[in-house]
């Protein structure tokens, strides 16, 4: 099974409407550390997988974005999708797309005196 993330440009229009509507101009304060292709192995109901991710900034440095991909050991892959966008500071929506078609958006917030991001 091999899928494929084609929502692209259509995220990304939506997006461009979007940004107006939000006035922090900076990337998350935790997005520097992630930045860059990051790669990893795991194991998940008994078999093995290689996970990788990569985070980007986009659109003006406004959104955070992660690209991930897992393939496991019986052959089978998948891909998501990930933008975070500031709604307050310290707030944060994370729109999640994944190569199945399905769609959620989560909340979101940073602690930063701990330095740790939580589900709101």
């Amino acid at each position: 099974m091999n899928v494929t993330i084609r929502w692209r440009p259509l995220v990304a229009l939506l997006l461009i409407i979007a940004a107006p509507a939000f006035s922090q101009d900076t990337p998350p304060p935790f997005a520097r550390a992630l930045l860059g292709d990051w790669e990893g192995s795991g194991e998940y109901e008994g078999g093995e997988l290689q996970l990788s991710r990569s985070w980007t900034l986009e659109l003006r440095d406004r959104f955070l974005r992660a690209d991930m991909h897992v393939s496991m050991a019986n052959g089978a892959t998948f891909g998501a999708l990930m933008y975070w966008k500031p709604t307050t500071p310290g707030s944060y929506q994370v729109v999640w797309l994944d190569g199945a078609g399905r769609m959620q958006l989560l909340d979101a917030a940073w602690d930063e005196a701990s330095a740790t991001m939580s589900s709101a």
